[in-house]
């Protein structure tokens, strides 16, 4: 999951773009079939969903799972073993770091596959 995370926060942005108005309609820039006023709408409100979901799921999750143990952290061996992944190669203080890292490769994403269209 979190080798594809920011994939699929990329994905997931690219979904709602549309193309500029080509003879009066304006189509789905990843699939010309579909006209973006039609279903585009449900697939749309769809990967937005989905976007929240894992763009602040997926780190928020594993915040919440470290905070809830950041006591015992570096302490307890079966909470290293579960956990440590996350939080193992940083300081005893920068616990939440990895998250951190998450939330902005994620920002980062959305915004490349929001920003950039060479068609508009």
């Amino acid at each position: 999951t979190f080798l594809m995370y920011p994939s699929m926060v990329l994905i997931l942005s690219l979904v709602p773009k549309c193309t500029a108005q080509l003879y009066k309609t304006r189509y789905v820039l990843h699939d010309m079939r579909l006209l973006c006023e039609t279903k585009h709408v449900r697939v749309t409100v769809v990967s937005i969903a989905w976007l929240v979901v894992l763009g602040l799921g997926i780190p928020g999750m594993a915040l919440a799972l470290i905070y809830r143990h950041r006591k015992v952290l570096f302490k307890k061996k079966n909470v290293m073993a579960r956990y440590g992944f996350l939080y193992r190669m940083y300081h005893e203080n920068g616990w939440w770091w990895e998250t951190w890292v998450m939330v902005r490769k994620a920002a980062f994403m959305f915004i490349a596959g929001t920003v950039s269209n060479p068609v508009n």
